[in-house]
């Protein structure tokens, strides 16, 4: 009797470490976000996707309609998404806290676009232009080959 539940809690202890060990890869292996539902959204309809943003300020980017007339930047979910909203519309996008994620060409899945081929790579960022209707697309390295930031411009360059 003794030996059979030894026998049981063995097997009980093998497969939980089992269980969790699986959850922990699928963790990585999720999409951050499918970057499309966000990208050329009004701040409204952002809010319905992200929630209601927690800060937000004026910025005047050069070379962009915010030159002259100041845009609307608000951050959303603990400043994990940092939108710009260029004419009224979501258009450049940094999404921070990832570094969980590996920093490779391959992670482009990440934002639920398709695997393709980088326009520039090196050990610092990787680079994509013109990505499913996308002007570009960066992912920067943390020094540690996990991605420290992705910086998404959607049609202003």
């Amino acid at each position: 009797m003794k030996n059979i539940i030894t026998l049981l809690i063995s097997v009980l202890f093998l497969v939980s470490c089992g269980n969790s060990k699986t959850e922990n890869e699928n963790d990585s292996n999720k999409n951050i976000i499918d970057v499309k539902t966000i990208i050329g959204k009004t701040e409204s309809e952002i809010e319905k996707i992200l929630g209601k943003s927690e800060n937000s300020e004026q910025v005047s980017p050069s070379n962009t309609p915010c030159k002259d007339i100041p845009c609307e930047k608000k951050f959303y979910q603990k400043n994990k998404f940092e939108i710009v909203f260029i004419d009224g519309k979501s258009d450049w996008i940094t999404i921070n806290n990832i570094s969980n994620f590996d920093f490779n060409s391959e992670n482009i899945t990440l934002l639920g676009l398709s695997s393709t081929v980088p326009n520039f790579e090196n050990t610092i960022s990787i680079k994509w232009n013109d990505i499913e209707n996308i002007n570009d697309v960066t992912f920067f390295n943390n020094g540690e080959n996990k991605i420290e930031y992705i910086y998404i411009k959607a049609y202003t360059k």
